[in-house]
């Protein structure tokens, strides 16, 4: 349990707390063997808003999943948003592009036994699978050639709550790098999360 330095009280356990707090070198380790079957690139072209991007990553990451919680929002966007609208179209259409039919944004979902609660970014209806999870990552600066540990361990623990009690298999789960210095949206994925949970649960008993 992590502790508030503020108030000194104990932060609520969630995915992304947990799964943070497994260095970073051991989770690369963990998931070092492991090869997406999926993956996908496409190439973002800049709008004339361009120049109100963010270099600072916390910034530009709040940004964007500000953005992200908007998909389904038929408002009219700001000009900060219009900024990073073409990373977001570019990453609708490669989820679309999976075969995927529906989304729902910023899910909540419930604990399951050493996984805590959690809130993915995306909880896809078809796709490889009919059910499936994407988590979205910001990047910057510099360019991400394979999934990051960390942030496999975070999609492989929402694609274990996704699963319930239904087969690791029938569940496919991704990361998606929005890079916003290459203007590039990558996404690395599996078709069935199987060893990716198994691995997951792997490093939670042992943080």
């Amino acid at each position: 349990m992590l502790t508030d330095p503020q108030t000194l009280l104990p932060t609520p356990m969630n995915v992304t707390t947990l799964t943070r707090s497994i260095p970073r070198h051991t989770s690369d380790a963990a998931f070092s063997s492991l090869n997406p079957d999926i993956v996908r690139v496409s190439a973002v072209k800049p709008g004339r808003h361009s120049h109100l991007i963010s270099t600072d990553p916390l910034t530009a990451g709040n940004a964007f999943a500000a953005l992200l919680e908007r998909m389904g929002d038929n408002a009219p966007l700001s000009v900060q948003e219009k900024a990073y609208l073409p990373w977001m179209v570019a990453l609708r259409k490669l989820i679309w592009d999976l075969g995927a039919w529906k989304m729902d944004i910023e899910h909540s979902l419930s604990p399951v036994g050493e996984v805590p609660r959690g809130i993915c970014d995306l909880r896809i209806h078809g796709g490889p699978q009919r059910r499936g999870v994407i988590e979205v990552k910001v990047i910057a600066r510099g360019i991400v050639e394979k999934p990051r540990g960390r942030d496999l361990s975070q999609v492989g623990s929402y694609a274990r709550l996704i699963a319930g009690k239904s087969s690791f298999d029938q569940i496919f789960a991704a990361v998606a790098y929005v890079e916003l210095e290459t203007k590039c949206v990558r996404l690395f994925g599996v078709s069935s999360s199987r060893r990716l949970i198994t691995t997951t649960l792997e490093l939670l008993r042992a943080a």
